[in-house]
């Protein structure tokens, strides 16, 4: 994949998915920092998306991934659970 091709996907997956990886980093109770980590894992991981799934399905695990890190997070991520409202 050339660079400006990759710059273009990026570019197409931050216009139109910005909304979504917010959401789900505000879901798991990630900060800023997490969003970013989450486009720079895009960034990085853009040239082995295969189109196996939806390019959405592949952003909602590179967004949880990195969010489920830590130990008070993976509870949520493993059952699915947004404690800040128990």
């Amino acid at each position: 994949m050339k660079k400006s091709e990759k710059e273009e996907w990026f570019n197409r997956i931050v216009t139109e998915s910005s909304n979504r990886i917010k959401r789900i980093c505000r879901f798991y109770n990630a900060n800023l920092h997490d969003q970013q980590e989450v486009l720079i894992n895009i960034w990085k991981s853009l040239e082995r998306f295969r189109g196996d799934s939806a390019i959405g399905t592949w952003i909602y695990r590179i967004a949880v991934n990195p969010v489920c890190n830590t130990a008070e997070i993976s509870y949520r991520c493993i059952y699915g659970l947004n404690l800040r409202f128990i």
